[in-house]
């Protein structure tokens, strides 16, 4: 069982905080897509679990999509784990960059981390056989 004490227990005021925000705020699947500025696209967001480490069902997670920059959108959301019954908040951002996106999300030593999505694999095959032409 969790103590006020473990770093991943979230303090009571602030999950009350999180609960009231998790009935006021609709569904985050209902925000999405979201297109940036320079046309990528991120097509869900998906809540985990603080507890668990799984997926949240995407009807257990709700927020809000805010432009705090205009290049970058910023989400606010909390998803409740039916299976854990817990509630975690999220923390992210989208920034442009280049012809892409990177995520960016605070890490509980207080840091912000940040990640470039991977190409689909189909994009990588069409890069490669066009380089692969172009080599002829």
């Amino acid at each position: 069982m969790a103590t006020p004490t473990d770093s991943n227990t979230p303090l009571p005021v602030h999950v009350e905080r999180w609960l009231a925000a998790f009935h006021r705020d609709r569904p985050m699947h209902e925000s999405f897509p979201v297109i940036l500025p320079n046309g990528a696209t991120i097509h869900t967001f998906t809540g985990i679990c603080s507890a668990c480490k799984q997926p949240v069902d995407p009807t257990m997670v709700r927020g809000r999509v805010m432009w705090s920059l205009p290049d970058v959108a910023t989400i606010d959301a909390n998803s409740y784990c039916t299976s854990c019954q817990r509630i975690t908040h999220h923390d992210c951002r989208f920034r442009s960059t280049e012809k892409t996106y990177r995520a960016e999300w605070p890490g509980l030593d207080g840091r912000w981390y940040s990640k470039i999505p991977p190409q689909p694999r189909w994009w990588r095959t069409l890069v490669q056989t066009i380089r692969s032409l172009w080599s002829l």
